[in-house]
């Protein structure tokens, strides 16, 4: 497994440019202004201690091997937010899928979710999640977006 973080830091939305990677204090006509960070998990072969959670802000759990899963098999994921279950997330099954026909699931009070194994050699689960930060007047929130990645076998 391979896992990453990446902090994309602050974003605001200004009136004359769109959304700038700056805080909202260096932006005179921001609005909304928040951090960006990213979190990944890559499982390339089966891994004994799948479901250990490494301690990202917003992580996915899956709480069967993904480097197991064959097209069609149903994976079971949790989302944990700073180490607890996020209920009522929407996540993201089939990332690699960007049309409206992309499985999309919210989760349950567990955090849990379930998803379908697609026909493809990679597949993948994504969430992305805004925290606020009340406060804090530099920025709004966190935005948080994290994913796990593995290969398909029986394809």
């Amino acid at each position: 497994m391979v896992s990453a973080a990446y902090d994309n830091k602050a974003w605001t939305k200004s009136a004359s440019k769109g959304w700038v990677n700056l805080p909202r204090a260096e932006v005179p006509d921001g609005s909304q202004s928040g951090l960006s960070q990213k979190f990944t998990k890559t499982y390339l072969k089966p891994v004994r201690d799948f479901s250990k959670p490494l301690g990202q802000p917003l992580e996915l759990i899956p709480l069967s091997d993904p480097a197991a899963l064959k097209t069609g098999d149903r994976l079971k994921i949790r989302v944990l937010l700073d180490g607890k279950p996020l209920a009522g997330a929407k996540v993201a099954a089939n990332m690699f899928d960007y049309s409206d026909k992309a499985e999309k699931v919210t989760t349950d009070a567990d955090g849990a979710v379930t998803v379908t194994v697609p026909a493809r050699r990679m597949a993948g689960v994504e969430i992305e999640h805004f925290a606020k930060t009340p406060g804090d007047n530099r920025i709004d929130g966190i935005w948080y977006t994290s994913s796990i990645t593995f290969r398909v076998s029986g394809r």
